[in-house]
């Protein structure tokens, strides 16, 4: 039955771990089986997503409810100096993009100054593709030297704004298994997050 849905959580996030596959799903279960009954593996970014997610949705919300609760059971991994080091995050916000734009270069040079972060090793994160574009533009007629992450796990570019102590500069749909020490995230309008929590905004 192709409603079936048998599911795995990658809880490690390596950087160097890689999917199940097809292939792995036969050599566990057996051949014939997997054959018989149609298993396959289906990673995120295929075309396959698609036809995964209408069996889920097929299946109705009691599918969710034996679903594994990966945090549950979690503990941080951070050391109790990383714990000193964590800030509670703040918005700022301004009246035009350039305004934006401008306050974004501004504090990652505060960022970097005060808490003796290099500023290669903090992340600027545009919420749209728009954003992106725009961000990149000012940094160039500015005389801002930056780097663009511009593949998924872009180690190399991390690694080049390092050497050069360049602003990063990273959309989300490439930041994905790189870390860094802050994070500047660009255009979180009320129309792209949720409510304004309960911490104090700027």
């Amino acid at each position: 039955n192709s409603n079936h849905i048998v599911f795995t959580m990658d809880q490690s996030q390596a950087s160097g771990d890689t999917t199940i596959t097809k292939e792995d799903v036969a050599k566990e279960l057996d051949a014939t089986l997997a054959h018989e009954h149609g298993l396959n593996a289906v990673f995120r970014s295929s075309e396959h997503i698609i036809n995964l997610a209408s069996c889920v949705l097929a299946s109705g919300a009691t599918l969710f409810q034996e679903l594994e609760n990966p945090l549950a059971e979690s503990m941080t991994g951070h050391t109790s100096l990383i714990e000193e080091k964590c800030a509670i995050p703040y918005i700022i916000s301004k009246n035009s993009s350039s305004e934006v734009y401008r306050a974004t270069f501004a504090l990652v040079d505060y960022i970097s100054q005060n808490s003796d972060i290099a500023r290669s090793d903090i992340l600027v994160v545009p919420c749209t593709d728009d954003t992106l574009k725009n961000l990149k533009t000012y940094a160039d007629e500015n005389g801002k030297n930056h780097i663009s992450i511009e593949k998924r796990g872009d180690n190399l570019a991390v690694s080049t704004a390092s050497e050069k102590n360049s602003y990063v500069i990273g959309g989300m749909d490439y930041i994905g298994g790189l870390e860094f020490s802050a994070v500047v995230i660009v255009g979180a309008d009320s129309d792209k997050f949720p409510g304004q929590s309960t911490y104090t905004v700027e």
